[in-house]
């Protein structure tokens, strides 16, 4: 709120007391109970899942012009204020029916004109975090994102990190395609940064 911010995408890990009642009422006492809020699902969010659902269920009927489908915090897509965001469980949670996550995934941005996209998710691989965390989703959802030109935001790694442009997803050896200046990102079809 005090940045001004227009909405919170959360990446997942809402607490650790497995307490959903609790987090509903700290969002609301923070945020105020209109504030809009998208999230994915957290491996620390799986034991008290259907609370958390609800919390989120409860958070996103109000919020004014988000057009979302899908199963919210595992496969979701919205739409909001011209920017498209692709919400997964891919690492943390199977996916709701027999649709993998990557191809929900491509999916989705196949059918996106925003210019705007968004790929969000929980857990990382190894080489897009600073941390020591190991390879927990695959390259395949970063390499859909990557072919639509979406930017990556990924939780899991408790620190805070950004790639180059990336062109190459999943080529460890090649730098994941690594171009350019490290504060001039260039996003569109074939590129991206996590």
């Amino acid at each position: 709120l005090a940045e001004d911010a227009d909405f919170l995408v959360i990446l997942g890990d809402y607490d650790y007391d497995d307490n959903p009642t609790a987090w509903h009422e700290q969002l609301d006492e923070g945020l105020g109970t209109d504030f809009p809020v998208f999230a994915v699902a957290g491996n620390h969010d799986e034991a008290e899942w259907d609370g958390y659902r609800q919390v989120l269920m409860d958070r996103l009927t109000p919020i004014a012009g988000a057009d979302c489908e899908g199963e919210i915090g595992i496969q979701m897509g919205c739409k909001y204020r011209g920017l498209d965001m692709v919400l997964s469980g891919v690492g943390t949670m199977d996916p709701p029916g027999d649709v993998s996550h990557e191809d929900f995934i491509a999916s989705e941005l196949a059918d996106s004109s925003a210019i705007w996209k968004v790929c969000g998710w929980h857990k990382n691989q190894h080489d897009m975090q600073t941390g020591d965390k190991g390879n927990e989703v695959g390259w395949g959802a970063y390499q859909a994102c990557q072919a639509a030109g979406a930017i990556v935001a990924t939780g899991h790694e408790h620190s805070y990190e950004r790639t180059y442009t990336l062109t190459d997803l999943g080529n460890h050896d090649g730098g994941h395609g690594a171009i350019g200046e490290p504060e001039v990102m260039q996003v569109g079809p074939g590129s991206t940064y996590v």
